[in-house]
């Protein structure tokens, strides 16, 4: 039924005429074959053919051997569980592990920042040192010029 209006719609653009839908979508019932596919649909991504199934191929297994095989399902669980919790264990060693190094790193860290620092202002103060140095020798120079003498005056031969 929609497949028809939309045909219809179509060929009304198509001519150009405006097509009115006649009746309405809130009349519209789905028939038994929708309904069918909706309810298969369902029970199938619903797991419920999966439980079917099992049980199908269980129908004809002694007690025993359900119990069996359900006693294996919880053995395997429990040593899943602690494989997990292994595992869970020794992850929570790393990871204390880990925050002890990142620790000793910052405090390297912390340590070679010092010493950059103490290197800065030694180098800082050397600077200032030499451009002292350097006034004085320009100071000097300007007091030989003064006076006349030559600073190869003072050379030994």
């Amino acid at each position: 039924m929609i497949l028809k209006t939309a045909l219809k719609e179509r060929a009304a653009k198509a001519h150009g005429e405006r097509y009115e839908m006649q009746g309405s979508l809130d009349n519209a019932s789905p028939n038994w074959i929708q309904i069918a596919f909706g309810l298969l649909a369902a029970f199938v991504g619903g797991g419920g053919a999966f439980k079917l199934l099992t049980l199908w191929l269980s129908r004809k297994k002694l007690p025993a051997e359900i119990h069996e095989s359900l006693a294996r399902t919880d053995k395997t669980r429990a040593e899943a569980r602690k494989i997990n919790a292994q595992a869970t264990s020794e992850l929570d060693e790393i990871i204390e592990r880990l925050h002890i190094r990142v620790d000793e790193m910052q405090l390297k860290v912390d340590e070679v920042r010092d010493d950059r620092d103490q290197y800065k202002l030694r180098c800082e103060l050397q600077q200032i040192e030499l451009k002292m140095r350097d006034d004085d020798i320009k100071k000097l120079k300007g007091i030989l010029d003064a006076k006349g003498i030559k600073p190869s005056d003072f050379d030994e031969p």
